[in-house]
């Protein structure tokens, strides 16, 4: 592909470089192969045309990172620390060029890694080129790519600032994909899962892909709102309606959300007599103004949520059972963090991401507090993952965020530390002896825990033979 060529399409492109899939598919029309990764070497995007994609399929790609796919072999050269050697100099500000293998395809790839850097100062992104043809080109090459590094130093608007609801996980793909299915409908979704799994976010992810979008999103605190004010606040009040009612009408949150969203958080702590309320509101499609002669017509979507148990509670008398079967027409439950740990390492990155922004940082985990964030139960879900990071992304000395960097009342509240004291190397092993464990359970054979853990099987073995796990143990 000549210079001037990729040039005008990169500039088509960047006019238009607000619509994703649009990026995505002129990748795929480049024959040059392109990886693009955080400085912490997690594929965020790569075309069709990349060397990895030879012999590999997408979803055994991405989101993965540089360093991890040369330890388990998928990349044959360079090895880890030559990775990390390059990581080092390009996020220095250089170009390195190299020659790079992959399992399954015979050829030997030319690449190139050029940084990227955010507003031109700081590199924040890595952009590899490969081709086994462009050994005819050097670092001086008079191919410019500097357009191209500067739609992918925006990329982060994409996988950053618009909604997003990131997994890899089935569960959390499942959920996902009941979201996409109730998005453009008016039937209530009725949410449910522990404090900290992310049901508000979920709430505000169905509004911002349905029909509704571009309507408000109304979010009310069912447990944050006295009894005596909640009618006035949910529904709004007419002049003078009652004592220290301000002289003007109030219009109520379910007024102001119009054709939007209502979203009813903890619904669960709204009292009998408002739960009746809220169900004739809900049948009759309509609520009244405090002090008003008219009814005003509901026009939002409604989506409620709680962290109880809710057909407990309904069993129990606690939660109307009228009500419940009103607003649970499609249910969704969330699954906690420690059920999906697939997700735990690609919230974690992207908090970490959110959080060098933010801070203007170069922040990332080395494989020590990877180890670490697979292995915690975070009771606290995804918020309190997103607390952990960003503490560790502040108060860390270096860039590279280590086990000295985890805050001491998890290290004492995590059970696999509570026994005794150990030295680095022990505790190290006694982690890995448990996440071991925990794939064998969750697998069928060797061969795909072994790929899960990116380690050969004959390596597998050996540690299951290490910490005598055998028997019905996994």
């Amino acid at each position: 592909m000549k210079g001037d060529e990729f040039i005008v399409n990169a500039e088509y492109l960047k006019k238009d470089s607000h619509y994703a899939p649009g990026l995505n598919s002129f990748l795929n029309l480049i024959k040059d192969g392109i990886v693009v990764t955080s400085v912490s070497s997690k594929i965020i995007l790569l075309n069709s045309s990349s060397a990895l994609r030879s012999a590999n399929a997408y979803e055994d790609i991405y989101g993965r990172y540089m360093f991890d796919l040369a330890e388990c072999g998928i990349i044959t050269k360079p090895n880890r620390s030559e990775w990390e050697a390059i990581f080092e100099r390009i996020v220095s500000g250089q170009a390195v060029k190299f020659e790079m293998s992959v399992r399954g395809n015979e050829h030997t790839f030319i690449v190139i890694g050029y940084p990227i850097f955010k507003r031109g100062e700081k590199v924040n992104r890595v952009l590899f080129t490969s081709n086994d043809k462009l050994s005819r080109f050097n670092l001086e090459s008079k191919v410019d790519l500097s357009n191209l590094a500067e739609i992918f130093s925006n990329y982060s608007q994409y996988d950053d600032s618009d909604m997003k609801y990131i997994s890899q996980s089935d569960s959390m793909r499942q959920v996902i994909k009941i979201a996409h299915k109730v998005a453009n409908v008016e039937s209530p979704v009725f949410l449910t899962g522990e404090t900290g799994v992310g049901k508000s976010l979920l709430a505000q992810y169905i509004h911002s892909i349905g029909a509704r979008k571009n309507e408000p999103f109304i979010q009310i605190n069912c447990a944050a709102i006295p009894d005596n004010l909640f009618e006035s606040e949910v529904f709004g009040y007419e002049q003078g309606a009652f004592t220290g009612a301000t002289r003007q009408r109030k219009l109520g949150m379910m007024e102001l959300a119009k054709d939007g969203t209502i979203f009813l958080d903890e619904i669960t702590e709204l009292s009998p007599i408002l739960q009746a309320k809220l169900l004739q509101v809900m049948q009759e499609g309509e609520f009244w103004r405090l002090g008003g002669n008219s009814p005003i017509q509901l026009k939002a979507r409604v989506i409620a949520a709680t962290n109880h148990d809710i057909r407990e509670l309904v069993r129990e008398k606690k939660f109307r059972e009228d009500l419940y079967y009103r607003m649970c027409v499609v249910p969704i439950d969330i699954p906690p963090l420690r059920e999906r740990w697939e997700d735990i390492l690609l919230l974690a990155e992207d908090f970490i991401d959110e959080f060098n922004k933010k801070y203007n940082t170069n922040k990332y985990f080395n494989q020590d507090i990877i180890f670490w964030l697979n292995q915690y139960d975070w009771p606290g879900n995804v918020r309190e993952l997103r607390n952990v990071v960003e503490r560790m992304a502040i108060v860390s000395d270096r860039d590279e965020i280590g086990l000295s960097d985890i805050p001491h009342y998890l290290i004492e509240e995590n059970s696999s530390f509570n026994d005794e004291m150990m030295s680095l190397k022990e505790a190290n092993e006694k982690l890995e002896k448990e996440y071991i464990r925990k794939i064998l359970c969750e697998t069928k054979n060797y061969r795909e825990a072994s790929e899960i853990l990116c380690v050969s099987q004959s390596t597998l073995i050996r540690k299951i033979s290490k910490y005598g796990l055998k028997g019905k143990e996994y």
